[in-house]
């Protein structure tokens, strides 16, 4: 695998067309990726353009990375791709990212603020779980599906904007997003599971294209399960 390290800079390049998955904590088996021992050190991460691929669990628990540098991202990122990295502030989703893996990202708990492109059609079950720095989250373009447990535990997130149809948002998609005060789909929106939006206490309501709305809202998010916030 070709990659560069640079000690001064702390900056990992990889130049490698299609990266292979690589052992997660979840799933023990696999190799280990090359740059194993600098995984405590790695502060800047770069991609050349030919990469198209990330690996499963190749840069998880690299606690003191900070950024992804440039303007590439490769087109799929693979499960727990960047799991645990906890100092993680900026990633650049320009368009041409087409999928994001299982928990891709979770636990990137200084994560503040994600564009996802109009390109990305796959969101992988838990991709931001418990990024609980989070604020702001558009996407640029629908979803058929936001999966379950996306972004779970995401404690600050405050707005989310879509800008296209949302076939379905799973199950407990959003659930304790506590801070969440704003939600509005440019288009159409479909299936709602009841516990998609449980424990997000601050939200008012939904907005649609098509005046979808989740059935008595103020039940969904309520912090206490099955009783109305009007009712306690």
């Amino acid at each position: 695998m070709a990659w560069d390290y640079d000690s001064q800079t702390r900056t990992l390049t990889v130049d490698e067309e299609s990266m292979p998955d690589f052992r997660t904590l979840k799933d023990q088996e696999g190799a280990l990726p090359a740059w194993e021992s600098l995984r405590g050190e790695i502060v800047n991460l770069a991609f050349t353009a030919r990469t198209t691929r990330i690996g499963a669990g190749a840069f998880a628990g690299c606690h003191r990375l900070v950024q992804v540098a440039g303007d590439h991202l490769p087109a799929e990122i693979g499960k727990r791709a960047f799991a645990g990295c906890w100092r993680l502030k900026k990633v650049p989703f320009p368009e041409g990212v087409t999928e994001i893996g299982e928990e891709a990202f979770a636990e990137c708990e200084d994560l503040e603020e994600v564009h996802l492109p109009e390109s990305l059609k796959v969101l992988g079950d838990g991709a931001f779980l418990e990024c609980k720095g989070m604020t702001k989250l558009t996407f640029a373009g629908g979803m058929d599906r936001i999966p379950s447990k996306a972004f779970l535990d995401d404690e600050h997130l405050l707005s989310v904007e879509i800008g296209g149809d949302v076939g379905e948002i799973a199950e407990a998609a959003f659930m304790g997003c506590e801070c969440i005060e704003s939600f509005t789909v440019a288009g159409n929106l479909g299936i709602i599971a009841p516990d998609a939006f449980f424990d997000c206490a601050n939200l008012p309501e939904i907005t649609a294209a098509n005046g979808n709305r989740i059935p008595e809202l103020e039940h969904y998010c309520s912090p206490v399960a099955g009783v109305p916030e009007k009712a306690r």
